[in-house]
């Protein structure tokens, strides 16, 4: 798990799973921290994250 954002930073969240246009969004999310390139992901909407 990293702790919390580094100020400064740009990020691009993307949903794991498809859904139907106007469905619900899950909690599964892939977070790219646009100024390093890392990408994280956190099962439960962004209360953990986990480095990839």
């Amino acid at each position: 798990m990293i702790s919390p954002a580094p100020s400064g930073h740009s990020y691009r969240e993307f949903d794991v799973t498809p859904r139907a246009c106007g469905a619900a969004r899950q909690s599964y999310r892939l977070v790219l921290d646009r100024t390093t390139g890392v990408v994280y992901f956190s099962p439960n909407h962004y209360d953990d994250f986990y480095r990839m």
